[in-house]
């Protein structure tokens, strides 16, 4: 008893004492910073006293952070792993179909950067890929329950419901729309795109994109009804949101995602898909129409500018298909002046050109087979006897992954750090489902 005294007494003094040490701070250097770090502190406390809910913790907050908190997390996370398993003495490295593909890949990134036309900038997306390739390696190296996994997928969930409610307010109270959104002459009813956390409409719809399969896979599988409503709201929250954002890349992103995971998660949803897909072009807004239709127009602005830097592109990959040109957009905005005279972008709007452009021919090649190995892992799961939540949960993220890819061909989704982390944390969830698959075949 009385060395439990002892130790509240030394957690008051030590939160005292930190209170004390902020509150100063805040007099010295603003209050603005002290909060940040005290909020750093908090989080280092949580993450040491309990590991696993430092993945919670980023699941919960990263769309929100900004990109130096996001990585400074990441590490966080990752150090307090890895002191854990020298402590106990359990440093595993548990190989699974795509742990080859992501090494191969990461081999290509790493040459891609350091033989860059422009190193220092490539070290930039270098760092931004590897820190978000942590929670993989965490989620290959330690063992969790399923409890935990479908703990943290929750917390992905209850996320993007957020940040999909932040997106709606915008459409509410109204947010200014950037000239280069929309080519008003062929989308005259479209006033406003929404972008909530994420700098950009498309990007918001990227994140969306992989989310939105996952909240549908908890209505799928979930028995009582109670859940199913709840999940059902916060679901067709995120429809309303991607939606919104108007970005026509999400909206064919999202049908192959959604249709692809309730195909597969049975067949019988494809008699339900074909008139609720009629109903809802019938219900649909004016506005959504009128974007829908100018899907591959070349008479869009913003489409005929896409396919003028794809043309532009080719002459980039003649002369560097081999190497590629390093990664990340400053080696891009490097090197485009050379190529492209009427323009200045940041990448070429296709993420299967933009690797090639970037990191060459082996740099694309590994990607595809990273995204290959991620498929085969999911129909293995869910043609096993594992329990259905984990069939239909892996199969809801390896949809997510192929509506985003399917999004990468008007889009470079690998660009906005937001984005990358995400893509790379939800592959950390399919290697957790996949392990805790043969743990359930042991």
């Amino acid at each position: 008893m009385e060395v439990n005294n002892s130790s509240s007494r030394i957690n008051k003094v030590t939160i005292a004492a930190t209170a004390i040490v902020v509150a100063l701070l805040g007099l010295v250097i603003g209050i603005e910073f002290s909060l940040g770090l005290l909020l750093v502190l908090l989080g280092g406390f949580i993450i040491v006293s309990r590991p696993e809910l430092g993945i919670m913790l980023f699941a919960l907050t990263y769309p929100f952070l900004g990109d130096m908190k996001i990585m400074v997390l990441s590490f966080l996370v990752l150090a307090v792993y890895l002191f854990k398993a020298l402590r106990d003495g359990k440093i595993e490295f548990d190989r699974v179909p795509v742990t080859y593909p992501i090494i191969f890949y990461v081999v290509v990134l790493l040459f891609s950067s350091f033989l860059s036309v422009n190193p220092s900038g490539s070290l930039r997306d270098l760092a931004l890929n590897i820190t978000g390739m942590f929670f993989v390696f965490i989620a290959m190296n330690y063992e969790m329950k399923k409890e935990t996994v479908f703990s943290i997928i929750k917390f992905m969930i209850l996320s993007s419901f957020f940040v999909s409610l932040y997106g709606i307010y915008q459409y509410i109270v109204g947010v200014p729309m950037e000239s280069g959104w929309v080519d008003q002459t062929q989308n005259t009813q479209l006033k406003m795109r929404i972008y909530s956390t994420f700098e950009n409409p498309n990007v918001l719809a990227e994140y969306l994109v992989m989310m939105i399969p996952v909240s549908v896979a908890y209505i799928v599988y979930n028995k009582n009804w109670g859940k199913k409503i709840l999940f059902g709201a916060m679901c067709l929250v995120q429809i309303l949101c991607i939606g919104l954002t108007y970005s026509r890349g999400g909206w064919l992103g999202l049908v192959v995602s959604c249709g692809l995971f309730l195909v597969i998660s049975n067949y019988r949803f494809i008699f339900l898909m074909i008139p609720m897909g009629l109903l809802g072009l019938y219900l649909m807004p004016s506005s959504i129409l009128q974007r829908i239709s100018t899907i591959g127009s070349l008479k869009d602005s913003s489409n005929f500018y896409r396919f003028n830097l794809w043309q532009k592109s080719v002459d980039i990959i003649k002369d560097f298909w081999m190497s590629g040109i390093g990664l990340g957009y400053k080696a891009f905005m490097d090197i485009t002046p050379l190529y492209i005279k009427n323009a200045n972008p940041y990448h070429v709007h296709n993420t299967y050109i933009q690797l090639m452009i970037e990191t060459g021919l082996f740099g694309l090649l590994s990607f595809l087979l990273m995204i290959i190995s991620l498929v085969k892992m999911g129909f293995e799961v869910f043609s096993s006897k594992c329990s259905r939540e984990i069939k239909i949960l892996i199969m809801a993220f390896v949809c997510g992954i192929l509506g985003v890819m399917v999004h990468g061909i008007a889009e470079h989704v690998l660009f906005n750090p937001k984005i990358i982390y995400s893509f790379w944390f939800n592959i950390s969830i399919i290697v957790m489902l996949y392990r805790l698959h043969k743990k359930e075949a042991r």
